[in-house]
């Protein structure tokens, strides 16, 4: 019985774990937009149901239906799927800033082995890291957190941060953003560059700049060798 009963105890610590998580990012959400979420009743709000009749306009009912069913609808999206209109190379845009409102973006980004980005601070977006498949090493502020499968690291804005992959076979990371802020028009532009075929430091930190975001230092430092062909 008490295997048991310590079994029902962990089981209600995560669930009331995850139930924190899910309510720390509607509450982020919230924050970004300015608004209070719908679920938190202040006291006029309450004083206000409490008072109204148990019969309604039917009309101002289904006006308000219609409304919540307009703005909140599921977004599917494929594996390899973009909801970028524009290229974005090994970036993919998972939520739109767009079907959020602004408030947040997710982007799948696929690296090779050493891939590493500057240092960088963002003015607007905070950013969160969560490595997919393969390793990736994050500085975030004087700090490196060392990522496996299932790790992740929050990078907040105005901090300097980079991360580096430094698997051997490359990898994949998700990264949020909040608010979703230049992130989506930044990847845009990045490959636009890339995809040039120029690699000119200039150019490249111009696409920072433009995006409220400043180069403040050197790509990490890499793991591997890199192979040559004899």
């Amino acid at each position: 019985m008490r295997l048991y009963s310590g079994r029902v105890e962990a089981l209600e610590v995560n669930l009331k774990q995850k139930l924190g998580i899910a309510i720390a990012v509607l509450l982020l959400v919230a924050e970004s937009k300015g608004q209070q979420p719908s679920y938190v009743s202040s006291p006029s709000d309450r004083a206000q149901m409490q008072s109204a009749p148990t019969t309604g306009d039917s009309n101002h009912t289904n006006a308000l239906s219609t409304t919540d069913a307009a703005v909140a609808k599921p977004i599917f999206v494929p594996p390899g799927g973009n909801r970028s209109a524009e290229p974005t190379g090994d970036v993919r845009i998972k939520v739109s800033g767009a079907d959020t409102g602004g408030a947040v973006a997710v982007l799948e980004v696929q690296t090779d082995p050493d891939f590493s980005t500057p240092l960088h601070v963002h003015h607007v977006e905070n950013e969160w890291f969560y490595a997919i498949e393969g390793e990736y090493d994050v500085k975030v502020g004087d700090d490196i957190f060392h990522l496996k499968p299932g790790g992740s690291v929050y990078a907040p804005k105005l901090i300097p941060h980079a991360f580096s992959d430094v698997s051997e076979k490359g990898g994949k990371m998700m990264v949020v953003a909040q608010p979703a802020g230049h992130i989506e028009a930044f990847s845009v532009d990045l490959f636009k560059v890339i995809s040039s075929g120029t690699h000119d430091e200039a150019a490249i930190k111009a696409v920072f700049l433009k995006h409220n975001m400043d180069v403040v230092g050197p790509p990490l430092p890499k793991k591997h060798r890199t192979m040559t062909t004899p």
